[in-house]
């Protein structure tokens, strides 16, 4: 994440300090947490799909393992993914 955050530091003409800043005057969150927050919103989008393991999920979207994904529900929703996929209530799809 830090060599992105100085390029992106570096297009807006910051300081990657000044940047994170001003990123999180704008969005509200610092950069770190717009994209774990992007990566879960994905994640529950695709976990609607019963044939995506909780793991598939989690690389789809860029955690390294499952365990990663929970952390951040957890953080994030309150929940693991997995208590989030059973309180969708779908039934699951054999392929």
């Amino acid at each position: 994440m830090q060599f992105i955050l100085s390029e992106l530091a570096s297009l807006a003409g910051l300081s990657q300090f000044h940047f994170v800043r001003a990123f999180k005057n704008s969005v509200g969150l610092s950069p770190y947490q717009y994209v774990l927050s992007e990566r879960v919103r994905a994640a529950k989008e695709l976990l609607l799909n019963r044939n995506l393991s909780i793991a598939d999920v989690a690389l789809a979207v860029g955690f390294s393992d499952a365990s990663q994904v929970n952390r951040a529900f957890r953080k994030l929703i309150g929940a693991t993914s997995t208590v989030f996929r059973r309180q969708l209530g779908l039934p699951y799809i054999k392929s």
